[in-house]
């Protein structure tokens, strides 16, 4: 009954309160998942270093965030200083710079960011089992001196020893009692004064530098908070901001309250606040942060939400899925606030959400539809500000709507308008006298007085299409821009009576769409078309002055037909939008030049404006740019930066008195103030996250002390991987490795550069971040790398080389001269030789001839045996010399050349003998580099044995030269059943075969075997 009672009283104070509840609010979310490169959808803390990296504990490990790129820690089997598991349930950067983490299963360690490893902690608890339990909470704590604590809430509080590396009971510098239950513990800030809140038994606190304990029933200390909290049973999460305020959670048959107490004043801020309101479901309460400047927010189980301090509330964040810059999750499992006062939001089911509530710069305003009594999905169109600073707002096919100041919908509060008709107002514009405004409609024009708050309408029934455009020259003249038939002119004097006598269709311009009229500072009239250019017109003559189009000349010529918008941007200068380009005209000079082509903005331009501080605004269907027009930097807005409909409208823009800003979009328009976007101004340093050498990652921290890093020839491809430790608006980083590039680069999105190869030398590394000024940053990186040169590219190799190639040189023509004596030598062996044998043949020739001589006359016949045997010498004499020569002959220096000198041979047997012999060649032998002499020896003991064995009458004789190791083999198969065996026996004694045979250390083998024989001859090779 009582569950009962407490329930039907949260829902009367429901339904008596809601209407003061705040809505929830929608803010501009960047959402990391897997994809991103998160290990897990289960995340449960972060925290940013000193250097700028976001650490990430998750369930499946330890993540390191640059902006860019994620860098992972795992446990590593067999590894005792990797990580102690791979579920990280917080981390905790102590006074020291100690990186502490806390695994799900209560494992306690140092982790060191540059070496990457751990240095577990000891944990003493007394029971074990809890502290490893997975589902048992647990978490680390410090102090300002840096002390560390581990809780187990509800069950222990263990402090750290540093001497013993241990985390124990017995190190905690008080005793609590022995029934309480701590489940927080929470140092204060600035004191000395350390709280617990007790399960069941309320606050109590440990002064150090009184050395007493304060709990209820003994408040020692006479703290006002235990006397404040006193019947709180179940205090939890208390939290002390910075304007001495504290916070507590208390729970009471499971919901959860919130408290808030002022030290300063005494006074009770909150007292039992519910959201069971706001989150009509299940909901915990777990974290509380503030920001620096001063925000405070919640988290926990479905809640998220920020205190209003004026309104003394807290405003939910919108919690479900809408488009992807939203945020939607079950539990949030922790939230900080990094250096660039962004917002990290982990959850236990939906990876990590970051944003900052700071740099929510643009407004998206949807309408509720007159028609539809719900979310319109018509385009504001046109917007005109009023003179009680209201906002007047036409959305396309609907109805004209106001706003106030601060964009909330007010009543229109304007007579004249028909009911139950649709007045759709296509295009406002502000009368120069008499605080009037034009409304242009389809079909007529609506004439606003703006002290009255009523309207008159001029129906305009000749008009030959809807009006698009509508713009008051300085004569008091209304210039129409039709949908498809040119302009229209409404002359003030002609139609002071009668409005319909002072239109006149104007017939300078052509007829077709127009897009976009304005007047500029001198009065004329500039008319964008459609598909026609653009027509400058001089009221006064109604003559047109200026014609831009793409084929014109003079300065004048446009890169396409269409004109998009225009703007009148100073005295010389007006802006000129086509449907991609961005043109600048000079009034004075008559030049025409450009300021942004279509890879500077995205999509189609629509409109433009102009700020207090001289940027351009130019809307898109792809988004909003913000165009520096002095040195033409461009950058870029979207869905990214919070604009939730960043697909804009044709000419549907406006610049507010008070400098803000409306553009049109369809289903929504978009407000902001120029004036407080702050984009990168600052100068950020660039950092190494990674260097790679032949794709092994070194210290960066070690190498960052050197004062040069030294690479051996072999270590010559490096990446390097950047980033500017910026999460919100990425900066660019320009580059140059000096001695190697020749100008300065820009990196891309990835932020990593790679060189494949250095050649040896000495290079300089440098860096620098650009911010959207394009303005670089006062601290450049710089970073000296030497690549050494190998040994033999080295001053002494060289040296040392040309000695080597002398010697080498000097051996070589050595061996050439040694090689020419001995082939000298060897042809005068060969010409003594041949000398001897020349000599004895023709002393033998001399004597047969005398010898003839002497028997001519007295024995002619044995004159004629004398004649034939000098013929005989002279022959063999002729062959020798013959064969001689050819051997010497230095084109006859190849064994191949002397195996066709054998086949020349045997032809000539077979011819004149008559006989069948025939020659095999091994190819190998063809192969054989052997000196002259050798071939020559070879040669002619081939002739004098195949020659004896043709004088024997050997037949079908089959010659097979071959290769056997070290020896040139012939072998001659023969038929000797027609030989003379006598003289076949004796052929191998034949006193010129033994001769060379003796001479070349040749073994004759011949083997007689009936009608088949075989003469061997194995030749010992001599190189």
């Amino acid at each position: 009954m009582k569950n009962i009672a407490l329930y039907i009283s949260i829902a009367i104070y429901t339904l008596a309160g809601f209407a003061q509840m705040p809505e929830p609010k929608r803010y501009n979310f960047t959402h990391y998942t897997i994809e991103s490169g998160l290990l897990s959808y289960q995340v449960n803390c972060t925290v940013q270093d000193d250097e700028g990296f976001i650490w990430i504990g998750t369930n499946e490990g330890l993540q390191r965030y640059d902006g860019i790129r994620f860098k992972n820690f795992g446990q590593v089997e067999n590894d005792s200083s990797s990580l102690l598991s791979k579920a990280i349930l917080q981390i905790l950067i102590d006074k020291n710079r100690n990186f502490w983490i806390l695994t799900l299963d209560g494992e306690v360690g140092v982790f060191d960011t540059q070496s990457f490893t751990v240095n577990e902690a000891r944990v003493e608890v007394k029971t074990g089992l809890l502290l490893s339990s997975l589902t048992v909470p647990k978490k680390l704590i410090t102090d300002d001196d840096g002390t560390v604590f581990l809780l187990v809430p509800g069950e222990e509080l263990l402090t750290y020893n540093k001497d013993k590396n241990q985390f124990s009971a017995a190190h905690n510098f008080f005793e609590p009692k022995s029934e309480w239950r701590i489940v927080d513990f929470i140092p204060q800030k600035g004191t000395k004064k350390y709280w617990m809140c007790l399960s069941d038994y309320g606050l109590a606190v440990y002064d150090l530098s009184m050395g007493h304990l304060s709990y209820n029933g003994n408040n020692i200390g006479q703290e006002i908070l235990i006397e404040h909290f006193k019947t709180s049973t179940n205090p939890n999460k208390l939290f002390f901001d910075g304007r001495d305020r504290v916070w507590l959670v208390n729970i009471d048959d499971g919901l959860h309250y919130l408290y808030c107490y002022d030290l300063n004043k005494q006074e009770t801020i909150l007292n039992n606040y519910g959201f069971l309101e706001q989150v009509p479901r299940y909901h915990e309460i777990h974290h509380f942060l503030e920001q620096k400047d001063g925000s405070i927010w919640i988290s926990g189980i479905n809640i998220f939400a920020k205190y209003l301090e004026k309104e003394k509330q807290f405003q939910q964040v919108f919690n479900g899925y809408v488009d992807d810059r939203s945020i939607e999750f079950i539990v949030i499992t922790s939230i900080n606030e990094g250096r660039e006062h962004n917002i990290w939001v982990t959850t236990g089911n939906n990876g990590i959400f970051r944003f900052n509530p700071s740099e929510e710069f643009f407004t998206n305003i949807g309408y509720t539809s007159k028609l539809v009594g719900k979310l319109g999905t018509g385009a504001p169109i046109t917007f005109m500000h009023d003179l009680d600073g209201s906002i007047l707002v036409g959305v396309w096919n609907d109805h004209l709507y106001r706003y106030d100041h601060d964009l909330k919908p007010l009543p229109l509060g304007i007579k004249g308008f028909k009911a139950n008709e649709i007045n759709t107002i296509v295009r406002m514009c502000q009368s120069r006298k008499d605080k009037i405004i034009w409304m242009a409609v389809k079909n007529g024009i609506y004439k606003y007085d703006q002290q009255k708050r009523q309207v008159k309408f001029y129906q305009l029934p000749m008009l030959r299409s809807r009006i698009r455009e509508i713009e008051e020259d300085k004569e008091g003249n209304l210039w129409l821009g039709l949908q498809d038939h040119g302009v229209y002119k409404w002359y003030a004097k002609k139609g002071e009576i009668d409005f319909e006598q002072g239109i006149t269709h104007f017939l300078p311009t052509p007829e077709t769409r127009i897009n976009k009229i304005i007047i500029d500072n001198k009065g004329f009239v500039w008319v964008g078309t459609h598909t026609k250019g653009l027509y400058v017109i001089d009221p006064k003559t109604d003559s047109v002055v200026h014609h831009f189009h793409d084929k014109a000349t003079n300065g004048l010529k446009l890169s396409d037909q269409m004109v998009s918008t225009i703007l009148d941007y100073n005295d010389s200068l007006v802006v000129i939008g086509t449907s991609t380009n961005l043109l600048l005209y000079n009034k004075v000079q008559q030049k025409l030049s450009v300021l942004g082509h279509d890879k500077d903005l995205p999509g189609f331009i629509k409109s433009m404006e102009k700020d207090s501080a001289g940027y351009l605004w130019v809307s898109s269907t792809g988004g909003l740019s913000r165009v520096n027009v002095k040195n033409r930097i461009f950058v870029k807005f979207n869905r990214k930066d919070g604009i939730r409909n960043d697909f804009f409208v044709i000419s549907a823009s406006h610049l507010l008195p008070d400098g803000r800003m409306i553009f049109g979009a369809s289903e929504s328009m978009v407000v902001f103030n120029p004036n407080t976007i702050k984009i990168n101004t600052s100068y950020p340093v660039v950092n190494i996250t990674d260097f790679k050498v032949t794709n092994r990652s070194l210290s960066v921290d070690s190498l960052l002390r050197l004062q040069s890093i030294e690479l051996t020839h072999n270590q010559n491809s490096i990446s390097i991987d950047l980033s500017t430790m910026s999460y919100n608006t990425p900066y660019g980083i320009k580059y140059k490795l000096e001695g190697l590039d020749n100008e300065w680069k820009t990196a891309d999105l990835s932020k990593q550069l790679i060189y494949p190869y250095l050649p040896p030398g000495s290079y300089q590394f440098q860096a620098n971040s650009i911010n959207a000024e394009g303005e670089e940053g006062t601290n450049p990186l710089m970073l000296n790398i030497t690549v050494g040169t190998p040994f033999w590219k080295t001053r002494w190799f060289y040296g040392l080389l040309a000695l080597a190639i002398g010697f080498i040189f000097f051996w070589f023509d050595k061996i050439r001269m040694q090689r020419k004596e001995v082939v000298h030598k060897m042809r005068s062996n060969i010409a003594t030789s041949l000398h001897g044998e020349v000599n004895m043949a023709l002393n033998q020739i001399n004597i047969l001839s005398e010898m003839a001589k002497i028997k001519a006359k007295t024995n002619p016949q044995k004159s004629t045996e004398f004649i034939d045997q000098i013929h005989a010498k002279s022959h063999n004499m002729i062959i020798s010399m013959d064969d001689m020569l050819w051997s010497i002959s230095p084109d006859n220096d190849s064994m191949g050349k002397t195996v066709d000198r054998m086949r020349e041979y045997i032809d000539a047997l077979n011819n004149r003998h008559n006989s069948r012999i025939e020659i095999l060649v091994d190819s190998r032998v063809k192969s054989l580099q052997l000196d002259m002499k050798f071939r020559h020896e070879a040669f002619l003991l081939f002739k004098d044995s195949i020659l004896g064995l043709v004088n024997a009458c050997a037949s079908k004789c089959k010659i097979h030269l071959t290769l056997e190791k070290s020896n040139l083999i012939y072998t001659m198969l023969f038929n000797s059943k027609c030989c003379d065996i006598q003289q076949l026996n004796n052929l191998k004694y034949r006193q010129e075969l033994v001769k060379r045979a003796e001479a070349t250390s040749t073994a004759i083998n011949l083997q007689v075997l009936g009608n088949n024989s075989i003469l061997e001859l194995k030749i010992p090779i001599v190189r």
